[in-house]
């Protein structure tokens, strides 16, 4: 096994050698386990991808090459070529502003790779036809370089794992844990697929941010726009596979709650608007061959003509369900998930109108369908 990058290795000066974590990643720091900023807390102990995968392989007797200089790319494709699998750890980082790193001070600057992450995977996967690369991010980054390269096995979507980083990873790589994680945010093909971008003003220009974009921000602004992601909001893999079926629904409360009255939307909402307005149910089965976590997701998809995103979440759970089995699902949505702010009446609403609840596994694989009114 090769294990390459930066990213694997140990943080070489202390976990919390640098205030607030604001060195913490890239050559020559070790593997990102937080962001900086005044909201990054003190590890109390840390595990390395590089340290843990290392326990790992004494135990099964795995031979294991490393380099965790991410510039020098003949001795990663050296050992990689000497190799079963390869993995390659790449990250991006971010934090507060008050802390540069890199010349980011704070935000980043783009969505890249730090420390030429996109070149160390080319290399490597020119002479190894089994890499997976592991990513440590604070948030999106450009992965069309190597997303449909097909010596890339894998790609493990590791966040900001704190701790046990190298020891959860492990578990996940080696199948002793089912994972569950979801997306919490969209992964585009382009930079220009997002709603916003970085904003390259020099400190004398205050910029003007007019929202024009409403609600349509990440998922929604790629369902208003059609633009197909890389990997949608709410994406994620599971080693045993679910089906949804039988969604159904009731209504459970009130067909018409205007006459309750107004609410001023700046002094607070009432209490009625979160009672139960209708009731959901459907079915989840395991029909792979691994006990697992599923994540569903519900969406609901406004009429038209009340101006709201393609769709929009409301509800979501996560399930654990033995192979083979099936489990009833049920959730409520309340008026107030079902209505809008009507302007010329000055009330919350439910539009006239067809409204839908989808049900799925992610923003953009939706396996059930049913109409609330």
């Amino acid at each position: 096994m090769a294990v390459v990058g930066s990213d694997a290795g140990p943080l070489y000066q202390g976990a919390n050698y640098w205030p607030d974590r604001g060195q913490n990643g890239g050559l020559p720091y070790g593997t990102l386990g937080e962001g900086w900023g005044s909201g990054s807390t003190d590890y109390s102990y840390f595990f390395s991808p590089y340290e843990a995968l290392q326990a790992r392989a004494r135990e099964d007797r795995t031979e294991i090459q490393w380099n965790f200089d991410d510039f020098n790319l003949a001795q990663s494709v050296k050992i990689a070529n000497l190799t079963d699998v390869a993995l390659v750890f790449v990250s991006a980082e971010s934090g507060e502003g008050y802390i540069t790193v890199d010349r980011n001070e704070g935000d980043r600057n783009n969505l890249t790779l730090w420390n030429q992450g996109e070149q160390l995977i080319r290399n490597v996967t020119a002479v190894n036809n089994n890499t997976v690369v592991i990513i440590h991010s604070v948030g999106a980054v450009d992965m069309e370089s190597f997303a449909e390269n097909p010596n890339v096995t894998a790609i493990v979507w590791a966040n900001l794992p704190g701790s046990e980083s190298g020891r959860a990873l492990v578990d996940v790589l080696y199948g002793d844990f089912n994972p569950s994680g979801r997306l919490p945010y969209t992964i585009g093909k382009n930079r220009t697929d997002y709603s916003a971008d970085v904003l390259y003003y020099n400190d004398t220009v205050t910029p003007q941010v007019n929202y024009t974009e409403k609600l349509n921000v990440d998922y929604r602004h790629f369902d208003s726009k059609n633009i197909e992601p890389r990997y949608e909001f709410g994406y994620g893999l599971s080693y045993t596979k679910f089906e949804y079926s039988g969604a159904w629904t009731q209504q459970v409360g009130w067909a018409d709650n205007s006459w309750w009255g107004s609410s001023n939307a700046w002094t607070g909402l009432p209490e009625w608007l979160f009672e139960p307005k209708y009731e959901v149910s459907f079915s989840l089965t395991n029909s792979g061959n691994r006990d697992g976590h599923e994540v569903w997701q519900a969406y609901l998809e406004f009429p038209r003509s009340a101006g709201e995103p393609p769709k929009v979440l409301r509800n979501f759970g996560r399930e654990c369900i033995k192979k083979w089995d099936t489990k009833e699902v049920n959730f409520t949505l309340s008026q107030y998930d079902v209505s809008t702010w009507n302007n010329e009446k000055q009330q919350w609403l439910q539009p006239e109108g067809k409204l839908k609840v989808v049900i799925g596994a992610s923003s953009r694989d939706i396996r059930q369908a049913v109409v609330l009114n």
